[in-house]
């Protein structure tokens, strides 16, 4: 059943865009010898172990159709940027047991509301929009420092790139996180796409609070490259405690 499913579904090229307003827009044109039966989107985030499976209403009739479907942050649940998709969708044709799987289209979720400067070194890459050069070339040296010093103490080796995205503004910067962030939050890292964000505009850039900080926030992704396995994830309190050490 299954290889007559596949010569029932002929996949053109997939394409995915991506708009911090409205989300991610998945289309994939198809040609159909017989109608679907079921549509699904698969829709693998970052490093998860698995796909997110979504049923899509399916275009009725054969021929020439193009598959659609949208990922809206407002109503799927919110989205960080920097976070990169790969999505395939799968077709079961009436008549057939097994679904027939199309190619996969990679696409990485923005915050395309602004024009990021970007400055990289070693391991970590700055994205800012307001602000000089130096303001960008000092937050560099802090992360680098930062990266640096916690793969020395916890013997670990980074060498997958980090992004470190500073919003001069609170509010631009609590859209970016979501809705569920504390009003208290100044800088967050996500192990999952080996991003910070950080709340820091041009004048505070050598404030002490600075240095300290950004560094606790890179250290969260030092220890889970550290302590990273398939098994469990060590006590809250030692990744929070080694941070603040």
């Amino acid at each position: 059943p299954g290889s007559v499913a596949a010569a029932d579904v002929d996949f053109g090229t997939p394409a995915a865009t991506s708009s911090f307003v409205t989300g991610v827009e998945f289309s994939q044109p198809v040609t159909l010898a017989r109608p679907i039966e079921r549509l699904e989107l698969l829709i693998t985030t970052a490093d998860a172990i698995g796909p997110l499976v979504v049923e899509v209403p399916a275009p009725a009739g054969t021929g020439a159709r193009t598959l659609r479907s949208t990922l809206d942050p407002a109503v799927d649940g919110h989205l960080l940027p920097n976070t990169p998709m790969t999505a395939r969708w799968r077709v079961t044709v009436e008549g057939a047991e097994d679904g027939v799987l199309g190619p996969a289209v990679d696409i990485l979720y923005r915050d395309d509301r602004f024009d990021w400067q970007t400055v990289a070194g070693d391991v970590v890459r700055v994205h800012w929009y307001e602000g000089d050069a130096a303001f960008g070339a000092r937050a560099l040296r802090i992360g680098e420092a930062a990266v640096a010093e916690t793969s020395e103490l916890l013997g670990v080796t980074e060498d997958q790139p980090v992004d470190f995205f500073i919003y001069p503004d609170q509010a631009d910067f609590y859209d970016a996180l979501g809705p569920g962030t504390r009003e208290n939050v100044g800088g967050q890292a996500n192990a999952g796409i080996r991003t910070l964000f950080a709340l820091i505009s041009p004048n505070q850039i050598d404030d002490p609070w600075v240095a300290t900080v950004v560094p606790h926030e890179l250290n969260h992704l030092v220890f889970d490259t550290a302590v990273g396995n398939p098994y469990h994830f060590p006590p809250r309190w030692l990744n929070e405690g080694l941070a603040t050490y």
